[in-house]
């Protein structure tokens, strides 16, 4: 089959899309009930969803889809450098599914050691950070 001629997954499937931007949302709530069944209903039909909350730019969520597109598009053999005797993390590679696991990845230091890993030569892979009064950004470039 030519690679070529394969189109797009977003052309191919619409994944579901779920709100959590609602500030009223709450536990035992009717509207969480609906949240909690639709979030099953999609990873039970799809594994995965597309999720909307406002906090976070547009700005944000493409350069966080960009990012991940590029970790992916690296050769196997780069990919593979990353690894963890933990299970479930490190670089996962299954016929079409592919992971990462990356522990404490709340940890600008764990993210950049991850980055390093796979980009040793590319200290512009390094995640810069702003830290403002009760605030936290995380740039990727």
């Amino acid at each position: 089959m030519d690679p070529n001629s394969l189109l797009p997954l977003s052309d191919c499937i619409q994944l579901p899309v779920i709100d959590f931007s609602d500030q009223t949302l709450r536990p035992g709530t009717s509207e969480w009930d609906k949240v909690k069944a639709n979030v099953r209903k999609a990873l039970e039909d799809y594994g995965c969803f597309e999720a909307l909350f406002d906090k976070v730019s547009t700005e944000l969520n493409k350069s966080v889809f960009q990012a991940v597109v590029e970790l992916f598009d690296l050769p196997v053999q780069t990919k593979q450098r990353y690894v963890s005797s933990k299970p479930f993390h490190g670089y996962l590679n299954k016929d079409l599914y592919q992971s990462f696991g990356i522990g404490d990845a709340n940890l600008v230091e764990k993210i950049n050691d991850f980055t390093e890993q796979l980009w040793p030569d590319h200290e512009s892979k390094r995640i810069r950070y702003e830290c403002e009064v009760n605030n936290f950004q995380v740039y990727f470039s």
